[in-house]
C-alpha cells in the first residue's frame, strides 16, 4: 500500500500538534523527510512499497513491550489527576473552554475483561456553581455497575451516598472511553486478533467496535512507533457526526512497558478533558471484592440503551463532569408533574394552572414547560437529549390533545438546555432564541446527522428562527419573551452580568402572573438546600453566584413593572416571588 498525499498531510498535522513546542528547524526537517519518502514511494510499485509504508502490529508491540508479550498484561492500576472542560458553553457565555471540574482518582481495571474500579478522592466542581466533594466510587463488572459516594450535586448536598445502579448507557459509555484511553488495551485487542483480520491504513489500525461504521482508529507515529491517538466518530445530539479523540503524550517506562503519562480528550478538536497519570503498575493482583457492585438493587442490561451509550459516549462523560444528577436513561417517562405525587421526593405539587403545565420526571431536574395560548402550545426548553424531548412532546400532546405545539423557546444555548432542540423544531418549525445564540443554533440546525439520522435530518422543511433582541410577543402578547438585560442611568443596556449566559431569555405570562426561567433561580430541592435544611450547604462562593443571578432577575422584574407571583425554574419547578426575594436578599 503506497503512501498517499492524504497520509502525508495527516502525518504532518499530527506531528505538528505533537511537537508544537519544538523548534521550527526540526519541524521542517521532519516535513522534508516525509516528502522525500513520498517522492521515493511514487517511483516504486505497490508491492515494493507495502513493507515500507505499512507499520505492523508486531513492530508497535515490540517497541512498547520489551518482552513482546502484551497478552501477559492482564491488569493495570494508576492514579489520575484530571480536569474537565466544556466548549459548547462558550460564545454567548464565558469564553471557552469553561473549566467544569477537577478530580483525583485511582483507576483499577482487568484489561479486555469489562471490569473497572474508579475510586475518587475528590471532585471539585466549578460549574454551574462551585462545590467540593470527597470520596466517590464507580464500579463496572461486565453488564452491571454502581456508583456511590459524593459524585454529583444531589449526593453531595443531600448525602445520598448509598450505591446506585448504573444503566446500560452509562456502563457502555464509560467502558468505551476508558478503553480508548488505554493504548495497551487497544493493542492487546489487536494482538489477540488473527493477523489476517487486522485492518490497517499505513500508520492507522482499525479496531472494530462490533457496530457497523463505528470503529476505533489507532494512529501510530511512524517515527517513534508509539501510538499517537485513538479516535472514533460519534453522535452528538447537537452537532451530529463528531470526532471523539484521545491523544497519548509524555510516554514513560514502567519497568519493561512504555505508557503515556498524559492524556488529552478532544471533541471535534476542542479539549474536553486533560489527565495526568502516575503510579502506573501492571499485573496487579486485585481482590475479587474490588469489582463487586455496591448497589443493593440492579437494573436489567438493555441493548438499546447500551447502543445509546456507545454512540454518544462523550455526552455521558460531560454530564458527569458537570455534576448533573441523571443516572437513568432519558428515553421515556415524561409526564405532567401535577398529575404525579412527588411528595415522596420531598417536593411540592407542581400544579400551576390550566394554561401552564410543567413536564418531566421526578428523578430528573430539567423540566420543560408548556403554555396554552389562543394560537397553540408554546413549549419552553428542549433539554438533555432528543429522546427525552420527544417524550416531553408526547406528554404535552397527551395533556392537550386538541392543541398543536406552535413554537419552542430556548432560554439559552447551554447543552443541557438545548440538546433536544432538533427534535422540537422538527415538529414546531418555529423557535425563539436570543440574538447572541443564533449563530450556534444555526450551526446545530444545519449539522449533519448521518451516523444516527434524527427527526430533523429526515425533514427538509425550513425552520423559522425568531430573534429575540429585546422583547418578543407570542399570540398577541399572551406570552412575552424577554432578553434578560438591564438599562443603566445613561440609557445603555447590557445583558445578564453574572457570567452564566449572555443569551439568557425569560418567559413572562401576564395573565398567570408567572415567570419561567432557567439557571437564575434554582427551585425545588435547591431551595431546600438554600434554606439550610440539607446535610451540606452551598459554599460562600456558590451563594454569591446564585444571589447575583437572583438579584439580576428580580431587578429586571421591577424595572419592567411585571406583576409576578409564581416563578418556575427549568431546574426544580414551581416557586414563588417570595422565594426569589429570599435568595436575592438572604444574608
Amino acid at each position: 500500500m503506497g503512501v498517499t498525499k492524504t497520509q502525508v498531510y495527516n502525518y504532518l498535522t499530527i506531528k505538528n500538534m505533537k511537537n508544537n513546542f519544538k523548534s521550527l528547524l526540526r519541524s521542517l526537517l521532519i516535513s522534508c523527510k516525509v516528502i522525500l519518502v513520498f517522492s521515493i514511494s511514487s517511483c516504486k510499485t505497490n508491492d515494493e512499497m507495502s513493507s515500507f509504508s505499512v507499520i505492523s502490529i508486531d513492530q508497535v508491540i515490540k517497541n512498547i513491550c520489551l518482552q513482546n508479550d502484551l497478552k501477559s498484561v492482564k491488569t493495570v492500576k494508576y492514579r489520575v489527576l484530571g480536569q474537565s472542560f466544556e466548549n459548547e458553553q462558550s460564545g454567548p457565555s464565558l469564553p471557552g473552554p469553561i473549566h467544569g471540574c477537577s478530580y483525583n482518582y485511582v483507576y483499577s481495571a482487568e484489561l479486555n475483561n469489562r471490569k473497572i474500579n474508579m475510586s475518587y478522592d475528590n471532585i471539585d466542581f466549578n460549574y454551574p456553581f462551585p462545590y467540593k466533594t470527597t470520596q466517590a466510587n464507580l464500579i463496572i463488572n461486565d453488564q452491571q455497575g454502581s456508583i456511590s459516594g459524593q459524585y454529583n450535586w444531589s449526593s453531595f448536598y443531600l448525602n445520598q451516598i448509598e450505591g446506585k445502579p448504573l444503566y446500560s448507557s452509562r456502563i457502555e459509555a464509560i467502558l468505551k472511553n476508558q478503553k480508548m484511553a488505554n493504548p495497551i488495551e487497544l493493542l492487546r485487542d489487536l494482538s489477540l486478533s488473527e493477523s489476517s483480520k487486522i485492518i490497517t491504513n499505513g500508520n492507522i489500525f482499525i479496531i472494530p467496535s462490533g457496530i457497523e461504521n463505528l470503529n476505533i482508529e489507532l494512529t501510530i507515529d511512524p517515527e517513534t512507533l508509539l501510538p499517537l491517538s485513538a479516535r472514533i466518530k460519534e453522535n452528538d445530539f447537537l452537532l451530529g457526526d463528531v470526532w471523539f479523540e484521545i491523544q497519548y503524550l509524555e510516554w514513560i517506562n514502567v519497568k519493561d512497558i512504555k505508557y503515556p503519562s498524559q492524556l488529552i480528550f478532544r471533541l471535534n478538536g476542542n479539549i474536553i478533558k486533560k489527565e495526568k497519570i502516575s503510579d502506573i503498575a501492571f499485573n496487579v493482583s486485585f481482590s475479587p471484592s474490588l469489582f463487586e457492585i455496591e448497589s443493593k438493587s440492579q437494573v436489567a442490561y438493555n441493548k438499546q440503551q447500551a447502543l445509546d451509550g456507545i454512540y454518544s459516549s462523550q455526552w455521558y462523560h460531560r454530564l458527569f463532569a458537570g455534576g448533573i444528577a441523571i443516572d437513568q436513561p432519558l428515553n421515556n417517562g415524561a409526564l405532567a408533574l401535577e398529575d404525579f405525587d412527588i411528595s415522596v421526593f420531598g417536593l411540592p405539587n407542581q400544579k400551576v394552572g390550566d394554561k401552564i403545565k410543567i413536564f418531566g420526571r421526578p428523578d430528573s431536574s430539567n423540566w420543560p414547560v408548556a403554555i396554552k395560548t389562543s394560537t397553540g402550545i408554546v413549549m419552553v426548553e428542549a433539554p438533555l437529549n432528543p429522546s427525552w424531548t420527544k417524550s416531553v412532546l408526547t406528554a404535552i400532546h397527551n395533556k392537550f390533545p386538541e392543541e398543536k405545539i406552535s413554537s419552542i423557546i430556548s432560554t439559552h444555548t447551554h447543552y443541557d438546555h438545548l440538546s433536544g432542540i432538533r427534535e422540537a423544531v422538527a415538529e414546531t418549525k418555529n423557535v425563539y432564541v436570543a440574538t447572541a445564540g443564533i449563530p450556534y443554533l444555526n450551526k446545530v440546525i444545519k449539522s449533519e446527522h448521518k451516523l444516527l439520522p434524527d427527526a430533523l435530518s429526515k425533514n427538509n422543511e425550513e425552520i423559522k428562527i425568531n430573534e429575540v433582541s429585546n422583547i418578543s410577543y407570542i399570540a398577541n402578547g399572551e406570552v412575552e419573551v424577554h432578553l434578560l438585560k438591564k438599562t443603566d442611568v445613561y440609557g445603555n443596556t447590557f445583558a445578564i452580568d453574572n457570567t452564566h449566559a449572555f443569551d439568557m431569555l425569560i418567559v413572562y405570562v401576564p395573565s398567570e402572573k408567572t415567570i419561567i426561567q432557567a439557571d437564575l433561580l434554582y427551585c425545588g430541592v435547591f431551595l431546600y438546600i438554600w434554606n439550610g435544611k440539607s446535610p451540606n450547604h452551598f459554599s460562600e462562593a456558590g451563594k454569591l453566584d446564585l444571589k447575583a443571578r437572583a438579584t439580576f432577575l428580580l431587578d429586571y422584574i421591577k424595572e419592567k413593572k411585571m406583576v409576578v407571583s409564581k416563578v418556575i425554574g427549568i431546574h426544580g419547578g414551581l416557586a414563588s416571588i417570595d422565594d426569589l426575594k429570599h435568595v436575592a436578599y438572604d444574608n
